[in-house]
């Protein structure tokens, strides 16, 4: 009893909490937005963002065509950014 309660503790303690809590993510069902008139006003559609760090990058417009081929988006989507 004393090895189970003592010298064994943090092991049954942790198996206990993993037991006890699961943690299941749920993807809130989304809809469209309607105005009174029902006309749409917002959809589902999804949205993606890239980011290239140019010091990780060696040719920052050769990596953009890469990514604009391999994604099939238009050359027009693709915006360059020079925050720093």
């Amino acid at each position: 009893m004393y090895v189970l309660q003592v010298v064994e503790f943090d092991y049954h303690s942790t198996i206990s909490e993993n037991n006890r809590v699961h943690v299941l993510p749920i993807t809130p069902t989304r809809g469209l937005i309607y105005d009174r008139n029902g006309v749409v006003l917002a959809d589902n559609r999804p949205s993606y963002n890239l980011t290239i760090t140019r010091e990780r990058a060696s040719d920052v417009k050769q990596e953009l065509d890469e990514v604009s081929t391999c994604c099939t988006c238009l050359p027009k989507t693709v915006r360059c950014s020079t925050k720093r």
